[in-house]
């Protein structure tokens, strides 16, 4: 006699009744998902940042002038005498280093002697001692290098002129002359970074420490004190003695919305660099 499996005689031992699919919820019209908004978002930002570098790469070309001309400098001293005489000695020679106090010439001079014989002794100076015998003896006021000695021994020198010319040590600086707009005269200022160019490629970098302005067919002619350290204290060797030529880049004052971002961003840079 056949027994009756209980249950659903459907259902087979170990086989699951497929269910059915289920609907996906469709999103209403308008509704943006997220990853469309952070595709949106990011080329947005990758835009901002595209256009801000290049406006900062172009302002920055925009914003640099080179000089037209740029020279070496130092600061200089003349030396002399005050009474006529002749040279007797001629101590010193153009390119010589010399301290402060070192002899540079003698002067002997019949007038001062006649002057000292009367009772009549000049004291000496820092520039220069006097001897009994109507002898001044020229002294140089400061340490630096000798650039002119414009006397000879045995030569006459009148009173008052002038024999030799000392450029004073820890004093060299750039003159450089720049030609603007008369409308970029407001970016430009004392403290503006510049980048000197020597003979030999090598670039110093400094600022501006000085400004005089001209005029010369409708543009501004800025000449510019530029200062360096490397330059005061003679790290650039015989490339940076006055009177050699080099190459001044100043960097002008960034202008518009932008200019405080800039500013931020050349500093940035600036200190990356000096590390």
């Amino acid at each position: 006699m056949e027994r009756r499996q209980h249950g659903d005689p459907r259902r087979v031992p170990g086989h699951r009744r497929p269910r059915g699919r289920r609907r996906s919820a469709r999103r209403p019209e308008g509704v943006v998902s997220r990853a469309a908004w952070a595709r949106l978002v990011g080329g947005v930002l990758a835009v901002t940042v595209v256009v801000a570098g290049l406006t900062w790469v172009l302002g920055r070309r925009d914003g640099q002038v080179t000089s037209f001309l740029a020279t070496v400098r130092s600061q200089s001293v003349d030396v002399g005498v005050d009474y006529p005489g002749t040279v007797t000695q001629a101590l010193v020679a153009p390119g010589g280093h010399v301290e402060a106090g070192d002899p540079l010439l003698a002067v002997a001079s019949l007038r001062l002697a006649h002057d000292i014989a009367e009772g009549l002794l000049p004291a000496s100076t820092d520039a220069y001692q006097v001897a009994e015998d109507g002898t001044t003896t020229v002294l140089a006021p400061a340490a630096g290098t000798v650039t002119d000695v414009l006397v000879t021994r045995g030569q006459y020198i009148p009173g008052g002129e002038v024999l030799a010319t000392i450029d004073v040590s820890a004093t060299t600086y750039v003159e450089a002359r720049f030609l603007l707009d008369p409308t970029d005269l407001t970016r430009l200022a004392v403290g503006a970074p510049v980048t000197i160019a020597l003979p030999d490629r090598h670039r110093l970098q400094g600022t501006v420490s000085g400004l005089a302005v001209d005029n010369a067919d409708a543009k501004a002619v800025v000449t510019a004190e530029v200062a360096a350290e490397a330059l005061a204290d003679g790290r650039g060797g015989v490339l940076t003695q006055p009177g050699t030529p080099v190459v001044a880049s100043v960097r002008l004052a960034p202008q518009g919305p932008l200019s405080s971002l800039f500013e931020a961003l050349d500093g940035f840079r600036q200190k990356v660099a000096g590390l």
